[in-house]
């Protein structure tokens, strides 16, 4: 009786076992794989999306600025200058879009917007005589395929300036908006305090006073810099350390007004203060 219990209850042999195994391994490998593919397949779907998402973002980001844009010109480069320090390179009524580093990028003074179209991407605007239509595409590229968005726009503002666009190709456009332009020809009044004084200029405005910088000055090379303060009456105190104006002395800084527009000024000394 005992024997023929220890037979029923005998466990695998090594045979079955070396089987199983291999059966399981077998399955291991095609569920992996399986896993493996269906990833790689998920993740270069993202990639196309990303892509073509970014550039029809691009496209009509583009459209959007060119429609109302007041001047417009084509440019074969960027300047590397502009892209570093643009607060001090980049007049404050003006934007830039080109591409650099995957990027379709529009660049101003005071801030910026940028769509990845992957490296190896581009963008090129061109426009022929009369100059009154911008043609523009953006290409995209995912790790081996290409997309690209051919596309044009006519500018509806271009008659505030009196301008065309240029007739060229290149990867760089230059342009303002009628909002720039509004905004320029109606900065917040600002008067000046004894413009006869080389030193010291008080300059008064028709808003309140949030923050002021300098952004450049030409004497600062020989002189020191000049300074900008805001005294106890809110009016702004622009004081020309010793030894004082020379008769070229030009000095540009951006006001924050307390309806948190940024505002750029310009005083010239030449006899006396003015103020642009």
């Amino acid at each position: 009786m005992n024997l023929k219990l220890l037979r029923v209850k005998q466990g695998f042999t090594l045979i079955e076992l070396i089987i199983s195994l291999a059966i399981l391994s077998i399955v291991m490998t095609s569920i992996i794989s399986f896993f493996l593919y269906n990833n790689r397949v998920f993740a270069k779907g993202v990639n196309q999306f990303n892509v073509q998402s970014n550039i029809r973002l691009a496209s009509d980001y583009i459209t959007n600025q060119i429609r109302y844009a007041t001047k417009i010109e084509i440019l074969d480069t960027m300047d590397a200058a502009m892209i570093s320090d643009p607060l001090n390179e980049i007049d404050a009524y003006a934007s830039y879009i080109y591409y650099e580093n995957g990027k379709i990028t529009r660049l101003s003074k005071y801030n910026s917007n940028s769509f990845f179209v992957g490296v190896g991407g581009q963008i090129e605007f061109s426009s022929s005589s009369p100059g009154e239509i911008l043609h523009f595409n953006v290409t995209g590229v995912d790790t081996d395929q290409t997309y690209f968005i051919d596309s044009e726009v006519k500018p509806l503002n271009l008659d505030v300036e009196g301008t065309t666009i240029n007739d060229h190709t290149g990867p760089v456009i230059f342009y303002r908006t009628a909002d720039d332009y509004l905004s320029k020809t109606a900065l917040p009044e600002a008067t000046l305090g004894d413009p006869a004084n080389p030193e010291e200029l008080y300059i008064h405005y028709s808003k309140g006073i949030l923050n002021v910088s300098v952004l450049s000055d030409n004497g600062a090379v020989t002189d020191p810099t000049a300074t900008l303060a805001v005294d106890s009456l809110n009016q702004l105190l622009l004081n020309v350390d010793s030894p004082g104006a020379s008769s070229s002395r030009t000095i540009t800084f951006v006001v924050e007004l307390d309806d948190h527009g940024l505002y750029e000024y310009t005083v010239t000394y030449s006899s006396q203060w003015n103020i642009e």
